[in-house]
Formats: C-alpha cells, structure tokens, sequence
C-alpha cells in the first residue's frame, strides 16, 4: 500500500466524522461527538493497528448516528472501511433488546477490525461514564434508553464475546475497567440506600452517625481503583508495542 493511500484514508475518514458529527454532543456529558471517534481511534493506533482499522475507528458511529448518505460513505472509504463500520452499527430498527443481542453476534463474525474497534469504542464509553456517573450520580441514566443494570449486561456480553473469538491487550483493559464500573455503581446504589435511611431516621428524632469518614475512604479506594487501572493499561501497551 503506498503512502498516498494511507494518508489519504485517515485524512478522508477524519473528514467525514467531523463533517458528518458536527454541531453533535455526547448524551452522558454533553461534550463535542467528534471527541469520542478522535479517541478510539488513538487507542488503536497505539497498537499499530491497520490504517484501514484507524479509518474505521474515526467513522464507526457515522453510519448509525448520522444522515451521511451510506453509498457515498461506502465510495469514499472503500469496502474495508464500510464492512467494519457496518459490523459495529446497531439496527435501528429493532427495539433495545434485540437490538444489542445482534450487534454481538454481528461483531462475533466480523473481523479483527471490528474487533478492535468495537473494543476500543466500549473502553472510551465506559471511561467517560465513569466520569459522568461520578459528577452526576444516578441522575446519568435518565439520559440513556435503559438504566444501569442493562448497560452492564450489554457490556458484560461484549465482553464475553471478544474473549470468545479474540485474544488482545484492550480486551484485558476493557474487562478491568468493567469491574471498577460495576464496582463503583454498585457502591453508589448503596449509598443512596444509606441516605434514605438516614433521611428516615432524622425524621424519626433517631440520632445518627457521621459518614464523612467513610465517603472520604470510598473515594480514596475509586481513586485507587483508577490508578491500578491505568497503571496496568499503560504496562499492558509498553509490553504490546514488541508483540504488535
């Protein structure tokens, strides 16, 4: 593959998703779209991943969540590029629960490249609603089709699907970072039970105790919990670039 190609690929598919995303926001916290492709993209790149595979990465959600016309998509990027888009594109047409179940079996037959993006796409999901789950707390899922428990039954599928079909790096990451996202909404859940409560109990005259102690020691432990996780990520990429 010359040159020209490659450059003309990723500088193609940069902007097709910055046209195609424009004027868009990320529903969890409301930050320009075009960030999220940027960033799975950088994740993949950062093993040496395919420029085909970084395209496809750049323009994943175009297809699904834009009015780009499909045949000058499938024109400009080549059938490559379309075919992996296409095998992360969720059907529209079918409700929530259908929906997803397809998109797993659908990334299941795909390639390495829809693999990989599908992998890198559910990393930076879950990296960002971390950070909005905790600026916001429950109130996040009211911006999302279904709440908590079936997000983590999606992604826990996914999960268990590339461990099924794929061995790599990020499907490591990606399984790490899922533990601490049921780990830290299950703790949430929680306190919010622990606050009802409490609220119950004022009402009621009954004295209670200070919790400031324990949510300064819950949020010292999330803090350590991302730590580990990027901790590992960055030895998980140190220790690919030879395999890669």
């Amino acid at each position: 593959m010359s040159i020209n190609k490659i450059e003309n690929i990723i500088e193609k598919a940069t902007r097709i998703a910055v046209e195609a995303h424009k004027n868009q926001t990320r529903k969890a916290d409301d930050s320009p779209y075009i960030i999220h492709p940027f960033m799975v993209a950088l994740k993949l790149q950062k093993y040496n991943f395919e420029d085909e595979i970084i395209a496809a990465a750049l323009t994943h959600d175009v297809l699904e969540d834009t009015d780009y016309p499909v045949e000058k998509f499938r024109e400009e990027l080549g059938d490559e590029v379309y075919k992996i888009v296409k095998a992360v594109t969720n059907d529209g047409s079918l409700d929530w629960e259908e929906k997803k179940k397809q998109y797993v079996e659908t990334v299941r037959n795909g390639s390495e490249g829809a693999k990989a993006v599908s992998v890198a796409d559910k990393i930076h999901n879950l990296e960002c609603l971390l950070i909005a789950y905790k600026e916001q707390g429950q109130e996040v899922w009211k911006k999302f089709n279904r709440g908590k428990d079936k997000k983590v039954w999606f992604e826990t599928e996914v999960l268990k699907m590339l461990k099924e079909t794929w061995q790599h790096p990020l499907i490591e990451e990606y399984e790490k970072l899922l533990e601490i996202f049921k780990k830290e909404t299950e703790e949430d859940v929680s306190k919010e039970k622990i606050i009802k409560n409490t609220k119950q109990e004022k009402s009621q005259h009954t004295p209670i105790k200070d919790s400031t102690e324990d949510q300064k020691q819950k949020m010292s432990d999330w803090e350590k919990e991302v730590a580990e996780y990027r901790k590992m990520t960055l030895q998980n990429l140190n220790s690919s670039k030879e395999q890669y």
